[in-house]
């Protein structure tokens, strides 16, 4: 999930992914990560984009986010959650488990990892 505000030369960017675990039709488990705010702009790279990823995945990213399209820095910050939320999911379900992944593509343009 996400939600971008603009105004004039940056915007913000709130994003949270969730995920649900289902047995024999029943849910299981269900959670959200906490809300994460960024600043999109006005700099060139985003410095929240660092922060975020070192917290999901324990290591810098390969190269820093540029801030010039606002929606793809969104879109990569929204990612970045998603895909931790499904990297950590696929370390806990069990053997045979069926893991779907919604929405990582989103106006047409696959993600591009980092």
């Amino acid at each position: 999930m996400s939600c971008s505000y603009e105004s004039g030369s940056m915007s913000l960017a709130v994003v949270r992914a969730a995920e649900t675990t289902f047995r024999d039709m029943e849910r299981t488990r269900r959670s959200v990560t906490p809300l994460h705010f960024s600043l999109i702009g006005p700099e060139e790279e985003n410095p929240d984009f660092p922060v975020l990823y070192v917290d999901c995945f324990g290591q810098p990213p390969g190269k820093p986010l540029k801030n010039e399209d606002r929606a793809r820095a969104a879109e990569v910050l929204r990612d970045t959650v998603e895909y931790w939320v499904t990297e950590t999911m696929a370390r806990e379900l069990g053997a045979g488990a069926l893991l779907l992944r919604d929405g990582l593509e989103r106006n047409g343009r696959p993600h591009r990892p980092y």
